[in-house]
């Protein structure tokens, strides 16, 4: 997981930038990088009680949009993981 002050930098670098509305995801999804599901050697889908749990750790407030952006990050990188 990703500590504040690799965050900050994450969040003022050139090669990337995330809109305010979609940081709080982004956190989320972050903590929950080693949290994916894996059917036959491949990721499938984060598991959902960890990121009910980062949302609680990080103090999301609108969990329910948050999950929605989180499922769209998700979403994407299996895509692009193919």
């Amino acid at each position: 997981m990703l500590g504040e002050e690799q965050l900050a930098r994450l969040s003022v670098s050139s090669d990337v930038w995330v809109w305010e509305e979609n940081w709080q995801a982004l956190r989320v999804f972050l903590a929950c990088s080693g949290s994916w599901r894996v059917i036959e050697g491949r990721r499938s889908a984060l598991d959902l009680p960890s990121v009910h749990a980062a949302m609680q750790m990080l103090g999301v407030g609108d969990q329910a949009d948050c999950l929605e952006r989180v499922q769209t990050l998700e979403g994407e990188a299996l895509r692009v993981w193919g």
